[in-house]
């Protein structure tokens, strides 16, 4: 479903001639917003009712689910065989493999920085506080995408993104107080959120315009799926075996090899667009 939304998110962006962060940023402002409510929430009724934000939530997307309407699609539908094109596509294929390197340890992230927090003595609002001053950031880099997106290379960002992801786990590595951990969450919208939109959009210029949804939805999957299904077995492993600090540790050195691997990969010829 996300996957879908923003490949819908860019192609809709193509057609008013806008960035595709001016449309995606609105997620994130919802994301944040409703991270800082329902940590307060929480924080005073108790974490046993978290069920109800998610039944509220639910009911007004199906509200908001039944003013849409559908398109006239004038494509052809997608043959299975045209799958076989999205996998001869070797810079695709190569970059996806590149990323999972780093997009492991975002998603171990996304799995155990609450439970990181906790450990070190935070609370449930303070948790919440964590996710808000993430997304906000990373709302504020989609916002702002316009700006500053088009001007270089987008696998520049993404190193550069990559480059900040493993100064970050390191930090987090470092400190042993849950606040330090909270202040340092808006490094998130330079890591998360210059990372996914650009990497977005190059995954858009490397596959055939007939097969951007499917190809879209290929990415996430390995970026969201594939690498939630690594981070969250491998990085619960080793933090129930060493705490949370190594899990980080090594976090940020395999962020650092994937880095290095990326800068590779942008100097060397492997048919790049």
């Amino acid at each position: 479903m996300g996957a879908l939304g923003d490949s819908l998110s860019q192609r809709r962006a193509d057609q008013l001639g806008i960035s595709f962060g001016s449309i995606r940023t609105w997620g994130s402002i919802g994301f944040a917003v409703s991270s800082l409510l329902v940590g307060e929430i929480l924080a005073k009724i108790g974490v046993q009712y978290i069920l109800w934000p998610y039944i509220i939530f639910a009911f007004l997307a199906l509200l908001v689910a039944t003013r849409l309407v559908d398109v006239k699609v004038e494509t052809r539908p997608i043959q299975f065989q045209d799958i076989g094109l999205l996998i001869k596509t070797k810079p695709f294929v190569i970059f996806l493999g590149l990323i999972t390197l780093l997009t492991i340890s975002h998603r171990a992230n996304d799995s155990f920085v609450g439970i990181y927090i906790d450990s070190l003595g935070g609370s449930e609002n303070l948790i919440g506080y964590a996710w808000f001053v993430g997304v906000a950031s990373e709302a504020l880099v989609y916002a702002t995408a316009g700006l500053w997106f088009r001007r270089y290379h987008p696998l520049i960002f993404i190193i550069a993104a990559g480059i900040l992801y493993s100064i970050r786990w390191f930090f987090y590595a470092s400190f042993d107080e849950p606040i330090f951990i909270v202040g340092l969450q808006f490094l998130h919208g330079l890591t998360f959120g210059v990372f996914y939109l650009t990497a977005f959009q190059y995954v858009t210029r490397l596959i055939p315009k007939l097969l951007q949804s499917t190809g879209h939805l290929v990415f996430v999957s390995v970026f969201f799926g594939l690498s939630g299904i690594i981070g969250s077995l491998f990085g619960g492993m080793i933090m129930d075996a060493f705490g949370g600090d190594t899990l980080y540790l090594y976090m940020g050195i395999l962020t650092s090899l994937g880095t290095l691997l990326l800068l590779l990969y942008h100097m060397l010829p492997f048919g790049k667009v």
